[in-house]
């Protein structure tokens, strides 16, 4: 997936990187292009992207979560909401056709809402596995998304409850 992201990376996009290991596979497509502006909550993926000459990497600040290296809270909500950005690229542990995004951490849903909203277009990346199931805490609706990219072990079922969407899927 995370290769595939590339069609969607222009040079000179602004870019926000949610965190988590779907969207850290990003990284390498953001690394082909030029004059990339990447903001993310994610400690690894700064890392990942601090060698880039053709990068600016810009980082939430917030609470760290020593377990997974990301930053989430006040600070990092602040700091989303004062962007505008060209594509937010958004991980979720549960994308469901009718409920939308959801996720089981209510600490983490604000700033996965923040970049949301500063973002021109919405991708969320979800495998398969992601793909049918609901969490505790309401993330977005579909409307607020433009496009997902999944991978394709998706079931019988999974594939039709993703045809009626009016939404951009990509099964890679």
């Amino acid at each position: 997936m995370g290769q595939y992201a590339e069609k969607f990376i222009n040079d000179g996009d602004n870019i926000i990187l949610d965190s988590g290991t779907t969207t850290a596979h990003i990284v390498d497509a953001i690394l082909k292009k030029k004059n990339i502006t990447v903001i993310t909550n994610d400690i690894n993926i700064a890392a990942k992207l601090r060698f880039s000459s053709q990068t600016k990497v810009i980082v939430t600040g917030g609470n760290l979560f020593p377990e997974s290296y990301m930053w989430n809270g006040l600070l990092t909500d602040k700091a989303l909401s004062e962007l505008y950005v060209h594509k937010a690229f958004i991980g979720t542990p549960a994308f469901h056709h009718k409920l939308g995004l959801s996720h089981f951490d209510d600490y983490l849903v604000s700033a996965k809402r923040s970049m949301i909203e500063s973002a021109k277009k919405v991708i969320v990346v979800a495998d398969h596995t992601k793909i049918g199931k609901v969490s505790l805490h309401k993330v977005a609706e579909i409307k607020e998304i433009d496009v997902l990219i999944t991978t394709n072990q998706l079931d019988e079922e999974q594939r039709n409850s993703l045809e009626d969407l009016n939404l951009d899927v990509h099964i890679v």
